[in-house]
């Protein structure tokens, strides 16, 4: 898989199919690090759920690309937004609307929308 870093908020996923993970950086000051590492894991689960989609349907999905851009806001500091913008050229218009469906049932997509309980715990050697 190709991700395109556009820069530090912006990246692009592509050639899903492709082992490994090549990241380009077309901005030198943008970094691969655990936010993108977030908006690269939310791309793969949506991507998965719609390859199996496409399997049903019989649809390719070798051009298709994922553009992940967010934004950040305070109090609190973390991602405010995050936009996930497909590209499938495959995609027959009359499947449009079911695979917008789709696009929004991975795991992580309900995750976040339905938040977990989250537990964090700083242990020492002393435990």
């Amino acid at each position: 898989m190709n991700v395109i870093m556009h820069h530090s908020e912006d990246l692009e996923l592509t050639q899903f199919d492709e082992p490994g993970l090549n990241i380009e950086q077309q901005d030198p000051e943008a970094h691969f690090s655990a936010i993108q590492m977030f908006a690269t894991a939310m791309g793969v689960c949506t991507y998965s759920v719609l390859a199996d989609f496409a399997e049903q349907h019989d649809t390719p999905t070798e051009q298709m690309s994922l553009r992940m851009h967010w934004d950040y806001v305070a109090n609190p500091y973390r991602i405010g937004q995050l936009d996930m913008a497909i590209q499938w050229p495959e995609l027959p218009s009359s499947r449009l609307d079911a695979a917008q469906r789709a696009a929004s049932k991975c795991t992580l997509h309900n995750t976040l929308e339905q938040p977990p309980r989250l537990t964090t715990r700083v242990i020492t050697g002393e435990e």
